[in-house]
């Protein structure tokens, strides 16, 4: 029989005898012909022998009639469409050409070779396909290991982000993400951008340092989400809103606080903004707006006690210093504002400023107390920062003596025991105070809004030679003695 070189047929149909078991090839020999699970037609195949013989064709299954014979006295079975057995029609394979190679050898025809040159043509074309065949071989490989990298990688990933955080894997993918592309290519979404403004809000030079080694949003990215966060005067409701989920996973301890404020000079400015429509600079305290230009901004802030975390909620634009009357109101709202959220304010601190005394005072004449007052029932404690004690109490040296009674004796610490001590000291071959100089006890010259000016004259060594010169005779007074600032 005559078999079209489009179709194949069954190995299944061969007996043993016909097939080719040898370690260089496989497959079946030259005369083999289909002998198992035939039908019962009789077809006629004409062998390599040309010898004609009759073969019948038992056993067939339903999925072997889709072979297609042509016989001189037959016609073609054609049942293609019930087929569904292992004989199927495949594309003839092209034929690999090998002209080029003849033509390298200036002939077009490999007849045309001589006989040595047709052995060097076998030789190339025997080497060309072990090429072509260990390309195959590789490409196979390659694709191989990648699906097993490819799963490894999976499973890798899986088992590492069991034991860590969302954070950590967020940060890892955005990384896998963008460190490919270049800076301009890189996007990252708003989680991405809060994280990386917590790292730069930290520290700058760190931030910096690590934008060369991770993909990171350049620093305008972040300063124009920052710039989206609407920022009025007054209290900010969004912020008492994030501190409110945040104290919900707080223990008793960690919501304990303080409030904190402070006033400081401003450059007189006007500046239209555009988000808002509005003009900036101008007195504003949240509740009301007024057309002065504001040369005063006043900040409140809230901070623990027990654990380290701190954040402004509030502030306020004035001309010249804020009213006791206003900040007063202001100090009352804000302290009811972190209580109604879940916070315990303990104490308030402040400066010794002329409108922060005034409006303790108010607040201590109110609840008719000299140390506490209260807001929704709760006591506050008003408290001046220590860094303003100290200068307080230089200034008031400066201009007053202090009277001290020890010992059933009234004593005197003056100003001018402290100004002896520094010529005495000035005036030795070894001085014993090197670092005192005029800018700290000289009037005239002492710079009173540097706290450490004032810290340094109160340090022990200056109060234990000071102790010490006033027993030297005729160098400082015996009431110096008293005057322990340490």
């Amino acid at each position: 029989m005559q078999i079209y070189h489009r179709h194949r047929v069954c190995h299944r149909h061969f007996s043993e005898e016909f097939r080719v078991t040898l370690p260089s090839r496989t497959g079946i020999r030259a005369n083999a012909y289909p002998t198992l699970f035939l039908s019962e037609s009789q077809l006629i195949y004409k062998d390599v022998n040309g010898n004609n013989e009759n073969i019948n064709l038992n056993n067939l299954p339903s999925c072997s009639s889709a072979v297609n014979v042509i016989s001189p006295n037959k016609e073609v079975l054609q049942e293609e469409q019930q087929s569904q057995c292992s004989i199927k029609e495949t594309p003839r394979k092209a034929r690999k050409s090998y002209g080029g190679i003849i033509r390298k050898f200036g002939s077009s025809r490999q007849t045309y070779l001589s006989d040595e040159v047709k052995d060097i043509y076998k030789k190339v074309v025997t080497s060309y396909k072990h090429i072509t065949r260990n390309k195959r071989l590789v490409a196979s490989f390659k694709s191989r290991f990648a699906n097993i990298s490819s799963s490894l990688r999976a499973e890798l990933l899986k088992n590492l982000f069991e034991h860590v955080n969302k954070p950590t894997v967020d940060f890892f993918f955005s990384q896998l993400a963008n460190q490919p592309k270049t800076p301009k290519s890189r996007r990252f979404t708003i989680q991405e951008k809060v994280f990386a403004i917590a790292l730069l809000k930290s520290s700058g030079k760190t931030y910096k340092l690590l934008s060369k080694i991770f993909a990171f949003p350049s620093k305008s990215t972040c300063l124009a989400l920052l710039r989206q966060i609407p920022m009025r005067a007054g209290l900010n409701e969004q912020i008492f809103l994030s501190l409110k989920s945040a104290v919900q996973n707080m223990s008793i301890s960690g919501r304990s606080c303080i409030v904190m404020f402070d006033e400081m000079s401003l450059a007189p400015n006007l500046q239209y903004n555009i988000k808002e429509d509005c003009i900036d600079g101008l007195e504003n305290t949240g509740s009301y707006k007024r057309a002065a230009i504001a040369d005063y901004v006043n900040v409140f802030m809230v901070k623990g006690l027990f654990r380290k975390w701190k954040q402004p909620v509030s502030f306020t634009y004035s001309k010249g210093p804020i009213k006791s009357t206003l900040l007063k109101h202001l100090i009352v709202k804000v302290i009811g504002k972190c209580q109604e959220i879940g916070l315990k304010v303990l104490c308030t601190v402040c400066d010794q400023g002329s409108a922060n005394q005034a409006a303790i005072n108010s607040l201590l004449s109110q609840s008719r107390s000299c140390s506490e007052f209260q807001v929704n029932g709760e006591k506050i404690i008003p408290l001046y920062d220590i860094p303003h004690l100290f200068k307080g109490i230089r200034n008031n040296l400066l201009k007053k003596n202090l009277y001290i009674k020890l010992d059933n004796k009234l004593n005197i610490a003056k100003w001018e025991h402290i100004i002896d001590l520094y010529y005495i000291d000035r005036d030795a071959p070894m001085r014993i105070c090197p670092r005192l100089t005029e800018q700290h006890v000289i009037p005239g010259k002492i710079n009173k809004m540097k706290v450490k000016i004032c810290t340094q004259v109160f340090s022990y060594t200056v109060a234990s030679h000071l102790v010490t010169f006033s027993k030297w005779k005729d160098n400082l007074p015996n009431d110096a003695e008293r005057c322990l600032f340490g």
